[in-house]
C-alpha cells in the first residue's frame, strides 16, 4: 500500500492505490464526507457485524468506532483552525454525520486555508483535513464491505468455478 500525500502540479494531493482515493477527484468534500459516514453507518446492520475476518482484522464494529473517534478528533482539528468550536460531541456515527454536515456546510473560502496550530508534522489545511477524514471514511467503507466478503466466504467456502 502507498498511501498518503503526494506534491502533484505545486500542490498536496492525497491519493491511495488500496481504495483509489484521489483528492484531486473529490467535486464536493462536505456532501461526500456526510454520504460517507451515512454509507458505514448503514453496514452496521449486519449479523457479522462483531465478528473478526481474522484476528488483525478489525471488525466492522471496531471500525465503526474507530471511524466515529477519528471524525470527531479531525473535526476538533477544523474548529481549531477556524476559529469556531464544536457545540457538542458525537459518540456515534449518525451524530457524527450530522455535526460532520453543519461543521463543513459552514466554512468559507478562508476557512479551507486555515492550518491548525500544532496538530500535525506538516501544515495541513482545513481542506487537507477534511480530505484525509473522507479518505480515511471512503477506505472504512471498503474495509468493513472486503471484511463481512471474506466472513462469508469463510462461512461458505464451497465455491463453483466459472471457467471462460
Amino acid at each position: 500500500m502507498s498511501y498518503g500525500l503526494r506534491t502533484i502540479a505545486g500542490g498536496m494531493v492525497e491519493l491511495c492505490d488500496v481504495c483509489g482515493f484521489d483528492a484531486r477527484l473529490v467535486p464536493n468534500q462536505g456532501s461526500a464526507t456526510t454520504t460517507a459516514i451515512t454509507t458505514l453507518d448503514g453496514l452496521t446492520d449486519n449479523i457479522d457485524a462483531a465478528r473478526r475476518p481474522d484476528a488483525d482484522t478489525f471488525s466492522a464494529n471496531e471500525y465503526m468506532a474507530y471511524c466515529v473517534e477519528t471524525t470527531m478528533v479531525l473535526l476538533g482539528y477544523i474548529a481549531q483552525a477556524t476559529g469556531r468550536p464544536l457545540a457538542r460531541s458525537a459518540t456515534d456515527l449518525a451524530g457524527c454525520a450530522e455535526l460532520a454536515s453543519g461543521v463543513l456546510a459552514g466554512l468559507t473560502d478562508t476557512d479551507r486555508l486555515g492550518v491548525p496550530s500544532g496538530a500535525f508534522s506538516i501544515d495541513l489545511t482545513v481542506d487537507g483535513i477534511v480530505l484525509h477524514l473522507l479518505h480515511d471514511l471512503e477506505h472504512h467503507v471498503l474495509d468493513v464491505m472486503r471484511g463481512y466478503a471474506r466472513l462469508a466466504m469463510a462461512d461458505h467456502p464451497a465455491a463453483l468455478t466459472i471457467e471462460r
